[in-house]
């Protein structure tokens, strides 16, 4: 599965009573801060005093709304900005932001400070919350302006801590300062963001799906659903940015519901001429923290007629160590529904052996990286055919993704690799596309070799 790069998400410690609540929690007005805070805050300095504008989000309130409802996204909110109060005392300013967000505004002696600070203030926020007898978490990110009191009117600080917030999501220590070359970057993150939440209300994302063929003999087996989005004004934007931007965002649900929706919509059409087509469908990390999805994917696959076996769930080794527990608790359920697992691009990530054993998985997937040069390289092809094997004796199917040449799937056929996927065997195309496959049932490569 090329299209999809490293899930992110945050994880709740506790389970209890859900409310199941689908929306985004909305625990406050949408919208900038208080104009009445960051007023107090930008009169009550002495002149030229330089201050640190912080600004936090408390990533994964989504998943807390959904699980428990949004009294406790809420209560969460509250105890994080008497977290911030505590830690920085009686000269400072807290308030809310809107949307999850907090903002604290702090005298600092200078950009290192103010960083040393934030960092202080993150670890506050990131130890549990105790919520009626739960644990719960967030994974807090912060991004800090500076300003000279008197200087700014607020507005502006904290729309530049705001495009630093925006930077830091996809740090690995998750906070950045404002730094006014990256201002372009930033910006375009804020377009994309709000025209993808356009997009999604909108359904204007396209569905494409490219063909997986059974190996030897190269019958239509299936097709992997990958998302296309072209914006009118932004034009195209690769997956590669727009789906971690999902998962920063906390959209990612909205599209995975919509690639599910039009992916089985398509399957059920499919079947009509193929019976035993398989649509296979990408989960991210925040996904497999949704307790509500087996019950959302029953009803789906109940809609559309459809046995749970037409759909294969796909996920990277990264999102199923996210959550280790409750994503596996996740997967549990779908598996019992009859739903197929794959773990894709194996070999890319950190605990391959170990989620092999725990995870309740029927295909594996090999990574492009390997696959596209096991013609050329021995060394990558003794990895592939080790793979194979290992798979093959622990009964599991295997996928190759990446096929670009016909020497590459003739290695595959030799090394029993039971399906492969790839742009010599079809590119990603409209579901027109895969209805006329499925009807003529005639592979795509054939005439091409």
């Amino acid at each position: 599965m090329p299209d999809r790069p490293r899930n992110v998400g945050a994880s709740l410690a506790g389970e209890g009573p859900s409310s199941a609540r689908r929306a985004r929690p909305a625990p406050s007005p949408a919208g900038a801060a208080s104009l009445a805070t960051t007023r107090s805050a930008t009169s009550g300095s002495g002149q030229g005093e330089l201050r640190a504008w912080i600004l936090f989000s408390l990533e994964g309130l989504d998943e807390v709304a959904l699980a428990l409802g949004e009294a406790a996204a809420r209560a969460m909110l509250a105890l994080a900005r008497r977290r911030l109060r505590a830690e920085l005392g009686a000269g400072a300013t807290t308030a809310r932001a809107g949307d999850g967000r907090l903002f604290a505004i702090a005298s600092c002696g200078g950009e290192d400070a103010a960083l040393a600070l934030a960092a202080r203030l993150l670890g506050a926020l990131s130890a549990p919350f105790p919520w009626q007898g739960l644990r719960l978490r967030s994974e807090p990110v912060a991004g800090v302006a500076l300003d000279a009191a008197a200087g700014e009117n607020g507005a502006e600080p904290l729309r530049r801590a705001g495009l630093a917030l925006a930077e830091a999501r996809a740090l690995p220590e998750r906070l950045a300062a404002y730094r006014p070359g990256r201002e372009p970057e930033l910006r375009r993150h804020l377009l994309l963001a709000a025209a993808l939440e356009r997009a999604l209300a909108r359904g204007s994302l396209a569905l494409h799906f490219q063909p997986l063929l059974r190996l030897p003999d190269g019958a239509l087996l299936g097709a992997e659903a990958l998302l296309r989005w072209r914006d009118p004004e932004l034009g195209t934007i690769a997956p590669a940015e727009f789906v971690p931007l999902a998962e920063r965002t906390g959209l990612v649900h909205r599209l995975t519901r919509l690639a599910l929706a039009r992916a089985l919509a398509v399957a059920a059409r499919c079947r009509r001429h193929h019976r035993d087509l398989e649509i296979a469908v990408n989960l991210s990390a925040r996904d497999l923290l949704d307790h509500t999805l087996p019950a959302r994917l029953r009803a789906l696959l109940a809609r559309h007629r459809l046995p749970a076996s037409a759909l294969s769930l796909e996920l990277t080794e990264s999102a199923a160590l996210e959550a280790p527990e409750r994503s596996l608790r996740t997967l549990a359920h779908l598996r019992e529904l009859g739903c197929r697992i794959a773990l894709d691009d194996f070999g890319t990530g950190r605990a391959s052996l170990t989620l092999l054993h725990d995870l309740p998985i029927d295909t594996l997937k090999l990574d492009a990286s390997f696959v596209r040069r096991i013609a050329d390289s021995a060394r990558d092809r003794e990895i592939v055919a080790a793979t194979i094997a290992l798979a093959r004796r622990l009964r599991l199917r295997t996928i190759a993704e990446g096929v670009e040449s016909p020497a590459v799937l003739e290695r595959l056929r030799v090394l029993r690799c039971d399906a492969a996927q790839g742009h010599w065997l079809g590119a990603p195309a409209p579901a027109a596309a895969l209805l006329a496959l499925a009807k003529s049932a005639v592979p795509p490569h054939r005439g091409r070799e």
